[in-house]
């Protein structure tokens, strides 16, 4: 069961992490205005995802393993409201958003799996 878990847990970070490193690419490009507004704020909400999941494992009871897995799909809508919003800006092409938002689908999936399991 451990061995498992464990992988189920690396495939759903790794999966995260893709998703962070595509939307800080993303920041660099921003207006410097933004570095400490709508940049950062992106910035912190990607990284809540595999912290929440990191977290929950950690725990090691499945029932607050999934509360934890809930919380890190809400933080899901953070970064696609924000995505939505810096394309509204003009500070994302429609490519670079719908890369970002199907990213963050991506990680929903799986974590629906997860949650689900």
């Amino acid at each position: 069961m451990y061995c498992v878990v464990h992988i189920v847990r690396i495939e759903s970070m790794a999966e995260s992490n893709r998703v962070i490193v595509k939307e800080i690419h993303q920041t660099i490009n921003f207006p410097e205005e933004e570095l400490y507004g709508l940049s950062s704020q992106m910035k912190r909400a990607v990284i809540s995802i595999p912290s929440n999941i990191a977290e929950g494992y950690r725990c090691g009871l499945r029932k607050e393993c999934i509360q934890f897995l809930r919380a890190a799909f809400g933080s899901c809508s953070e970064p696609e409201t924000q995505v939505s919003l810096a394309y509204d800006l003009k500070f994302l092409s429609d490519k670079d958003r719908n890369t970002l938002i199907d990213s963050v689908d991506g990680v929903e999936k799986v974590l629906t799996g997860l949650i689900k399991a």
